[in-house]
């Protein structure tokens, strides 16, 4: 075979090849399958429907579980309390959720002069830690308007408490002219902290952003955030490959976010999902110190619904390294710890 004759064969050749490589087939609708919910039984004070659970993070092997409005738990001279359960008790419920129920146990939240520090106060939504040190999100409408705040605490194991440092507070002017919506979600980065508001739909939010800082919330210049229709409640760690997830969620009232075409519709729909109103499901995202904030390519994990389809708020989200996802709603429909196997 002549030279030339050769490399026109090979090229033929690999041309199927690249081109599977390059574009990759849409899954027909209906294609997908949901992720079951298992409910874990919770008792105590934080599993009651006003503790408004908002955030989740692991500190060590506890799961700490933020309530909006801790000073409604303060107790012993404190500000408030957030509330742990131990890793080694999730486990022992998993993987159907039989168990005896799960009482979360008080942390002590120390923040002296919080009110006056952050006018129009609405509480906290977000938490994450890096070793004792924590990082939290604050809702407040100071005079009728939104702001968010980010602010950063020290976690004293010998004395079971988390002390806000308060001059460290950063205001997070909100994205959008909307109401009760702020920054609700945090993501720790090696050497630095991310923010992201909780509307970044196309027509409400043009050009959404994730707020960067070091890790003593010094600010760093801000990174594009992909679109995301409906709401984005609570994100989990990174991962070792640099991606987190989300909690994006959507209640058929909230005409306020007037949601755009859905730019995840084109991986498919699970069949159960079809012409139900809400959405909750989790989509998975990127982190890096060159391309920033991208959206993974991959169909997003869709929850099964209630049995009642009543609509869930889950506002709280962590990986259970090895098992799967552990979600947390606020008072809507009431108090739920819920577990999602990876698939």
């Amino acid at each position: 075979m002549r030279w030339l004759d050769c490399i026109v064969f090979l090229a033929l050749l690999c041309l199927p090849l690249s081109s599977c490589r390059a574009v990759r087939p849409v899954p027909p609708t209906n294609s997908l399958t949901e992720q079951a919910v298992v409910l874990l039984p919770l008792a105590g004070p934080a599993a009651e429907a006003h503790s408004e659970l908002s955030g989740l993070a692991w500190l060590g092997d506890q799961l700490v579980l933020l309530p909006q409005y801790p000073q409604r738990f303060a107790q012993d001279g404190a500000d408030g309390a957030l509330f742990t359960l131990a890793r080694t008790d999730i486990l022992a419920c998993l993987p159907q959720g039989a168990c005896d129920p799960l009482v979360p146990q008080p942390l002590r939240l120390e923040a002296p002069g919080l009110q006056q520090a952050v006018p129009g106060f609405e509480g906290f939504e977000a938490i994450a830690f890096a070793d004792e040190t924590a990082y939290l999100t604050i809702e407040a409408s100071p005079g009728g308007g939104m702001m968010g705040y980010l602010v950063r605490g020290h976690y004293d194991a010998a004395q079971n408490s988390l002390r806000l440092q308060l001059d460290t507070l950063q205001p997070l002017p909100p994205q959008a002219e909307l109401d009760n919506m702020s920054d609700e979600a945090l993501l720790l980065t090696p050497g630095g902290v991310l923010t992201f508001y909780e509307a970044n739909g196309r027509v409400v939010n043009p050009q959404p952003l994730a707020r960067q800082f070091d890790r003593q919330l010094n600010p760093l210049p801000a990174l594009a955030m992909p679109p995301l229709e409906y709401r984005l409640t609570d994100v989990s760690d990174l991962d070792a490959q640099g991606r987190f997830w989300a909690i994006n969620y959507f209640y058929p009232g909230d005409r306020k976010l007037k949601p755009d075409d859905d730019a995840l519709a084109a991986y498919g729909l699970p069949a159960a999902q079809v012409g139900r109103a809400q959405v909750e499901r989790l989509v998975q995202f990127s982190w890096s110190a060159t391309d920033g904030v991208q959206r993974v390519d991959r169909a997003p994990l869709w929850l099964a619904a209630a049995e009642d389809g009543e609509p869930r708020n889950w506002e709280g989200l962590v990986q259970l390294e090895g098992e799967g996802f552990l979600l947390v709603t606020d008072r809507f429909p009431h108090t739920q710890l819920g577990f999602v196997a990876m698939p």
